[in-house]
């Protein structure tokens, strides 16, 4: 939600309902910090999504349309038909020539050069030691 105040009275004059202003923003946000880390290197050529929402079709947008591009771009959420809905998205509007799937956190992680977490699940997708455990076994 937002909320519109007057700017003199502080007076509450308009509530917007906000989930794509704020997809926005946050896309852009990471769009923006992806460049920033990536400057000087190569970009990345596979990137796995964490999240098959809203934002994570918005932080898409903002990369290719800052004319990111990835060989291959990985799909992971907890919800298969969310999974698959982010995919046929992909499809339709990405260059991309390999839009997979991935089944597991692990697999996401170890086969991207560059991971987007754009998840509102109630439960962490990575816990706690995970990422140990992911550099113990490789």
């Amino acid at each position: 939600m937002l909320i519109l105040n007057d700017h003199d009275t502080g007076y509450p004059f308009a509530c917007l309902e906000s989930s794509t202003i704020s997809a926005t923003r946050t896309a852009a946000l990471a769009a923006s910090a992806a460049d920033w880390l990536s400057r000087g290197r190569r970009r990345p050529t596979r990137v796995g999504f964490f999240g098959a929402g809203l934002i994570g079709r918005h932080i898409h947008t903002f990369l290719a349309s800052t004319g990111w591009s990835f060989d291959e771009i990985g799909v992971h959420d907890l919800s298969a038909e969310s999974a698959a809905g982010f995919r046929g998205y992909l499809e339709r509007s990405s260059t991309a020539s390999r839009i997979p799937v991935d089944h597991g956190a692990a697999q996401s992680i170890r086969s991207s050069d560059l991971v987007v977490f754009a998840t509102t699940a109630g439960q962490p997708h990575v816990i706690d030691g995970f990422f140990h455990e992911l550099r113990r076994h490789g």
